[in-house]
């Protein structure tokens, strides 16, 4: 049986390459910093709490980027 989509929220990634944090939410990576930094998880928090304000959904123009 598969995951429940519904239920779980975007994870933070580590781009290798360059050492940033990124997220996908409905396909869009956001670029969130310096993976394990105090300002990419200001960003991650800002960044979830406007998904699931706006019913699992970002604006089209997000600043987050």
């Amino acid at each position: 049986m598969g995951r429940n989509r519904r239920h779980s929220l975007p994870q933070v990634r580590l781009h290798s390459g360059s050492g940033h944090a990124r997220v996908r939410i409905n396909g869009t990576e956001h670029w969130l910093g310096l993976f394990g930094s105090p300002e990419a998880q200001a960003a991650y928090d800002r960044l979830l709490a406007e998904y699931l304000a706006n019913g699992r959904q970002v604006a089209l123009t997000c600043p987050h980027e």
